[in-house]
């Protein structure tokens, strides 16, 4: 017995095929074929348009071929191509489909959407407690910038509350060691820092230049009498700096706060131990709210403009928990970081000092306000 040949490999004919040459008897006693796809003479491969309504089918291969195309896909379902999409004009319908999208904008063909893309600056959706909306145009439902309620300012990446600090009017003026204010540099005297905290009566300067760079603690845990501030917009109404530097002072030596003691032993002309302290983190906001005209002071007076150093981590003296405290980054957001830093880490240390706007006043360090003598 001679075995069939190359390409007998059917014992059946299946649907959409024909016989090709001669059928061959197998050893096997099987009768096997090659088979082609049908021809189907008369019949058109139609594509994508496909048969027209009632029209004959015949199967070649897997291809259903029909006796009668239709004459449009009718794809096309636009009088025009709106933006920002590009479209194909079909001209046996004579109408437009969509295809994909203009330059600036992503396609989603599943959809038939274009998706704006936007710069990284548009980041803000401008919505929440503080806010009233965008500033300018958005992109993608977000803004570069947001528009803040009253009480509320833009911070330069978040609509953050006004505190107390702001109602003053001094913010930016000279602070000199007798003590003396003046938004001008005043020949003869010593400036020692510059107001960044206003009260009605009094406020908090800021030293001329940080003192190094510290450990908020040499230990992890909470100190009794310190109130723990667990978001961003808590920590910036807090304005207790000395109170909260003397607790802190209070509860262990200089090996167990570094920063808080380092503020607590500076010391200037004009000035002894004891009268500084760590600025509380509502002290930041407020230097945020005012940089520039802080900055310009810090010039004037021959101190380092903040955020143009080399250290710019600083440490408040406000609490996270008993694990971490407030910092702020000088260099970028000059406000309070919308984290918290574990208190063993190095950071900047920068002193304030509390004032009273004249002598019927004495600065009060357990409310750090100007009491009447």
């Amino acid at each position: 017995c001679t075995p069939c040949g190359a390409g007998y490999d059917y014992t059946t004919i299946p649907e959409g095929y024909v016989q090709d040459g001669e059928a061959c008897l197998d050893c096997d006693g099987k009768t096997k074929y090659k088979i082609k796809p049908n021809p189907c003479d008369g019949y058109m491969d139609c594509g994508s348009m496909g048969g027209e309504a009632g029209a004959k089918t015949c199967l070649s291969g897997t291809t259903t071929m029909y006796d009668n195309c239709k004459a449009c896909p009718n794809l096309g379902s636009l009088t025009s191509c709106p933006a920002p999409f590009t479209c194909t004009y079909e001209e046996c319908s004579g109408l437009w489909y969509k295809t994909g999208c203009q330059p600036g904008y992503d396609w989603d063909a599943s959809s038939q959407t274009c998706t704006q893309q936007c710069s990284p600056n548009y980041q803000y959706t401008c919505s929440g407690t503080g806010y009233v909306g965008g500033s300018g145009t958005a992109c993608g439902g977000k803004y570069k910038s947001c528009k803040c309620s009253s009480g509320y300012f833009w911070g330069g990446s978040r609509c953050v509350k006004e505190n107390d600090c702001m109602k003053g009017r001094e913010i930016g003026y000279i602070l000199y060691s007798d003590m003396t204010r003046s938004p001008n540099l005043v020949s003869g005297k010593t400036p020692i820092g510059v107001v960044v905290c206003s009260y009605t009566n009094g406020g908090q300067a800021m030293a001329l230049d940080s003192i190094g760079s510290k450990k908020w603690s040499s230990k992890e845990e909470y100190i009794p009498g310190m109130r723990h501030f667990t978001n961003v917009s808590e920590a910036s109404t807090d304005v207790k700096s000395c109170k909260n530097t003397a607790v802190i002072t209070a509860a262990g030596t200089s090996s167990t706060y570094p920063a808080a003691w380092a503020v607590h032993e500076y010391k200037t002309k004009g000035t002894k131990p004891g009268d500084w302290c760590l600025p509380a983190a509502g002290i930041m906001t407020s230097i945020q709210n005012n940089i520039s005209n802080i900055n310009n002071r810090f010039n004037l007076a021959g101190g380092v403009q903040i955020g143009t150093s080399s250290q710019y981590y600083y440490w408040s003296s406000s609490v996270y928990n008993s694990g971490g405290a407030w910092y702020s980054h000088f260099g970028t957001d000059y406000g309070v970081n919308s984290s918290y830093s574990g208190k063993i880490s190095r950071l900047g240390v920068r002193p304030v000092i509390g004032f009273c706007r004249n002598d019927k006043y004495k600065y009060d360090k357990n409310t750090d306000t100007c009491i009447l003598l």
